[in-house]
């Protein structure tokens, strides 16, 4: 075999072996233990119970029961099979009963569904199972309606993935993506969603589609990866995000909603946005692109500010970040094209990529370390004026050296009263034969700085020797000297 063609072979293969294998499957879903009703059944291992794995669509409906009589022994349905239905273009209308704890995968992958009830039993539904049932440009011109009677079950479901939930798009058409399907709840479209009190867990992949808004109870701890693909992305964002427990919102983890026009706390618009003591962190994405916060408040409380947490919020203006905050997460405030003024207290000491990247309207950057921050790439991007670049008293020289800090081309010493900088000779210490000695921290963490800005000593002991002769910059706590050595 010429090498050509040989490559040739091995770049088709994996597409012959996904071929046969989708026609084995089809194979072994066919072989049904017995049929009732135009369906096929096979037993599970319990004896007791069976599952569809196939059957005859008649007048465009498939309508499973919950149990089934075979000879002697009544059976409960528990189960649909991988394939049982897949490629049946015909299957319009599906009605699955309220036993089904398990539908399998590709099990009716690329039918034309109009309908699908899915009751509150089922757990799992596997990978692809309603791949294709909303494609770019229907034939029939119809979205599909997936009917449930009990949305907290919903939420606990198990998608394997986007195309295992019958809401979702369907499959790409040449870069289109297809339509969102419908979500009735008994009976009633939902446009608002309110998911109900008690649901602590909302899995990946529950709302493959769109909503004008959604309302989160405090009891929300964990939100699964794409959970709402479909309403939180650019070109289609919601209206609204609506909340009753602002702490409780900031401590939810997992694939947080990006973007919604308007956050609304206890049915008020939220414009100055003040973070609740008590929260320790903010996580990533948390306030992604809401265009109602024009100003940020952020307690002491808070140390980290999570990636992307404020990032595409149009209309902020003003950040005020306390001497808690250590770390500035990438992209946190990407794109937040009119903010004006940042104010950072003294305790951070990282800020990450593209943390402030689209900030083009940013006049004045308060930053309180003397110690400038270690910055990521990227992380001021370009600015359409010259802002002002605002630090401690005596701390100009160490932000020149700095490349990224010196692309402020304005940098003043201001920036002590900002950040509650307390005085020099608040820290005492004491240099003899090249040991460094510290007194009045009581027990805090000392950090020494060369003035490159490269940390070289970080501990509780007040006594510190090894330190080449030179400048340093002394951080006990919130206290700060300058020695030599």
């Amino acid at each position: 075999m010429k090498t050509e063609n040989l490559s040739h072979a091995w770049n088709v293969a994996p597409v012959r072996v996904a071929v046969l294998l989708s026609v084995l499957l089809l194979s072994f879903a066919a072989k049904a233990d017995f049929t009732k009703g135009y369906i096929n059944y096979r037993f599970l291992e319990n004896g007791d119970e069976v599952e569809v794995c196939g059957g005859t669509v008649r007048n465009n409906k498939v309508s499973i029961p919950e149990k089934v009589t075979y000879g002697p022994k009544t059976y409960t349905v528990t189960r649909i099979a991988e394939n049982a239905f897949e490629g049946k273009g015909s299957l319009w209308y599906l009605e699955i009963p309220n036993t089904v704890t398990e539908i399998g995968a590709y099990a009716f992958s690329n039918c034309r569904l109009r309908s699908v009830t899915i009751p509150p039993s089922v757990k799992a539904i596997g990978e692809y199972a309603f791949e294709g049932l909303n494609p770019p440009y229907p034939h029939e011109g119809h979205k599909v309606e997936v009917k449930i009677s009990d949305l907290a079950a919903w939420c606990d479901i198990d998608f394997a993935d986007e195309y295992a939930n019958p809401l979702s798009t369907g499959a790409e058409n040449n870069g289109q993506r297809g339509s969102y399907g419908h979500l009735l709840l008994n009976g009633e479209d939902i446009r608002d969603l309110v998911i109900p009190d008690g649901v602590t867990t909302i899995k990946q992949y529950a709302f493959c589609t769109r909503f004008r808004s959604v309302t989160f109870p405090p009891s929300v701890k964990k939100i699964g990866r794409c959970a709402f693909y479909g309403s939180d992305y650019a070109w289609h964002y919601m209206d609204a995000i609506y909340l009753s427990d602002l702490a409780a919102w900031c401590k939810v983890t997992g694939c947080i909603l990006k973007g919604a026009k308007d956050l609304y706390l206890n049915g008020e618009l939220v414009t100055d946005l003040a973070i609740p003591e008590g929260v320790t962190s903010l996580p990533s994405f948390i306030f992604h692109s809401i265009e109602s916060i024009t100003s940020v408040t952020i307690p002491n409380t808070v140390t980290e500010i999570g990636e992307g947490a404020f990032a595409g919020c149009y209309n902020l203006k003003t950040v005020s970040i306390p001497n808690s905050v250590t770390e500035i997460k990438r992209m946190a405030f990407h794109c937040c094209h009119m903010l004006e003024k940042v104010t950072i207290g003294n305790s951070i000491r990282t800020i990450g990529d593209d943390a402030f990247n689209g900030c083009e309207s940013l006049k004045d950057f308060f930053i309180c370390n003397p110690v400038p921050p270690t910055v990521g790439h990227d992380a001021f991007g370009y600015f359409n004026n010259s802002p002002t670049l605002h630090v401690p008293k005596n701390s100009i020289p160490d932000y020149r050296m700095s490349s990224v800090w010196s692309k402020f081309t304005i940098i003043v010493d201001d920036a002590s009263d900002v950040g509650d900088v307390m005085a020099e000779e608040e820290i005492g210490f004491t240099v003899s034969g090249g040991v460094l000695t510290v007194t009045g921290v009581d027990g805090a963490m000392i950090e020494i700085y060369d003035m490159s800005g490269r940390r070289v000593y970080e501990g509780v002991s007040p006594v510190v020797s090894g330190l080449p002769r030179g400048i340093y910059l002394l951080k006990a706590g919130n206290r700060t000297a300058k020695i030599r050595i």
